[in-house]
């Protein structure tokens, strides 16, 4: 752990001893050389912790004396938790996923009387992290979060769990450990979708992501692509689980999105025997139709496709594809918060509802 997350880690820790009367007003502190071998660390880390109880007002430093805790500590908290404010971060918002999203937590946490402070970590674990601190240190009593993904858990948000901070996950959970979340279900929406292709007569079926698989909904959904071959007693090759793109990453160009649509191309000059796409989500959907138009194929006569999630206007034809409902896992997201900072009993997991849309870009070939 760097220096910068160890301060406010021993900043969190102090403040949970303070709120939770381990250390009571007019208490005195253990000195800073008690604390560094407490902690384990430098003094100059011990001062950044201690700096921060002091601009919070949670304790007051006297020369000589120590450093004692202020009763202006729960003056501090009381004007914190008036202001009902709950910290709301997503990774994604755009028109395809995310900004229905955002538009219905915020509705309901507003007609529940809580405030909003929402924060766009833009897939970046760095900012997700440095979001986390700010809005708990702001005062929120809870946190909303689409979390990014990584090739590990953001360490931040498993510390709040752990010390029972409120803390609902959208879109995407942390696989093997019980966090209070609410998604699609992407396994079985797609072995749905799937099974409607099969219906249509096709098995040569590419599914198509990125290389990058850290994101519990897309390997979800892998799984259930995978799994529909399997229960249906159909052949997949080891090839059409094709994760041959860049996408998503943080720092995607136009110039990731031009390699992608040659990456397709190839893919598809490769594999002439495919005879219908599924696209992971809506970003590789707008990378496989560029592909079929610079092949000069079209959709659905030479290649059937299908995705997840969409954007009404961006491509035509309008697109085969599993929608989220939006609207309501913001709904039920607010409820498990609620539910949690009221301290009442909640499920761990939760299930917001999809439908699948046939569009027209889905042919029948038998």
């Amino acid at each position: 752990m760097s220096s910068d997350s160890l301060y406010r880690s021993i900043y969190k820790d102090l403040k949970k001893k303070i709120i939770d009367g381990v250390y009571k007003i007019d208490d005195c502190l253990p000195t800073e050389e008690e604390l560094t071998k407490q902690y384990f660390t430098s003094r100059i880390t011990i001062k950044k912790a201690m700096q921060l109880l002091v601009e919070e007002g949670y304790v007051r430093r006297f020369p000589g004396r120590g450093t004692f805790v202020s009763s202006k500590y729960k003056e501090t908290l009381n004007n914190h938790e008036s202001l009902n404010l709950v910290g709301l971060v997503l990774s994604n918002v755009s028109a395809a996923f995310g900004l229905e999203l955002l538009i219905s937590i915020e509705k309901e946490l507003s007609e529940k009387g809580y405030n909003v402070v929402f924060k766009n970590s833009r897939g970046d674990i760095h900012l997700e992290t440095k979001y986390v601190d700010e809005l708990i240190n702001m005062g929120c009593i809870g946190l909303i979060i689409q979390p990014v993904h990584n090739e590990y858990y953001n360490e931040r948000l498993i510390f709040h769990h752990f010390n029972n901070f409120p803390i609902v996950l959208v879109d995407r959970d942390f696989a093997g450990m019980q966090l209070h979340c609410v998604r699609t279900d992407n396994y079985t929406a797609t072995q749905e979708a799937a099974k409607l292709l099969f219906d249509k007569g096709h098995e040569q079926i590419a599914f198509i992501c990125g290389k990058d698989l850290g994101v519990s909904s897309i390997e979800n959904r892998k799984n259930g692509f995978q799994s529909a071959f399997f229960y249906n007693q159909k052949f997949l090759k080891e090839q059409y689980v094709a994760n041959i793109l860049k996408c998503p990453n943080t720092d995607y160009t136009q110039e990731d999105f031009d390699e992608d649509v040659q990456s397709v191309i190839k893919f598809l000059t490769q594999e002439k025997e495919i005879t219908c796409l599924f696209a992971s989500e809506f970003t590789v959907c707008k990378i496989i139709y560029e592909a079929i138009k610079k092949m000069n194929k079209v959709i659905p006569g030479d290649y059937s496709l299908i995705t997840f999630d969409y954007s009404y206007g961006l491509i035509n034809p309008n697109i085969a594809r599993i929608i989220q409902d939006q609207t309501e896992m913001g709904k039920i997201a607010v409820s498990m918060m609620d539910k949690l900072i009221k301290k009442e009993n909640v499920a761990y997991k939760l299930f917001s509802p999809y439908k699948i849309i046939e569009g027209i870009s889905l042919r029948k070939i038998k």
